[in-house]
């Protein structure tokens, strides 16, 4: 019965998730001309905007358990070796045209690190993850800073941004 329901909550996930992807398209074009709407629309767009970021983290995250469920309903899980400053690099470069077009800057620094051991998938969400916050919460012409390095036996990873903070 788990399976069936972790089936039919992907598939709800996933067709609902195309549909605020055809909303992130048309918010996309209403925003490039700003010119046509007042201070207070654009406030209301603004607002749109993050609650639709909002509903597409939780579709994901819906995915995400289906993926989870299945993996340990499989008993198998992606567990492997992986280049951790190829999974930052990979997310900074999935972001940067979005940055861009918000008009916000990345600053990277990423050095070699050891090899990591893990689901890489997983991983590489979490960093996705940090670099979609930072984008969230950058004004325009503010920056983002993506660090990567070696710490000793560990690795450091921040993701700094220009934003207001938490409150």
């Amino acid at each position: 019965m788990l399976f069936e329901q972790s089936k039919m909550l992907s598939k709800l996930a996933h067709d609902t998730l195309n549909f605020v992807n055809a909303q992130t398209l048309a918010l996309e074009k209403l925003a490039g001309d700003p010119g046509t709407f007042s201070s207070d629309q654009m406030k209301q767009l603004g607002i749109i905007w993050r609650h639709k970021d909002l509903v597409q983290e939780s579709l994901r995250d819906l995915l995400e358990l289906e993926r989870l469920i299945m993996l340990r309903m499989q008993g198998s899980w992606r567990i492997a070796s992986y280049q951790f400053s190829d999974l930052v690099t990979a997310s900074i470069g999935a972001y940067e045209s979005r940055a861009t077009g918000k008009g916000v800057q990345f600053e990277n620094v990423v050095e070699s690190c050891p090899e990591g051991i893990g689901d890489a998938r997983a991983v590489r969400r979490l960093i996705d993850n940090l670099i979609i916050n930072a984008l969230k919460f950058t004004p325009k012409g503010g920056k983002i800073r993506v660090e990567l390095r070696p710490s000793g036996d560990n690795i450091c990873l921040s993701v700094v941004d220009t934003g207001p903070g938490i409150p």
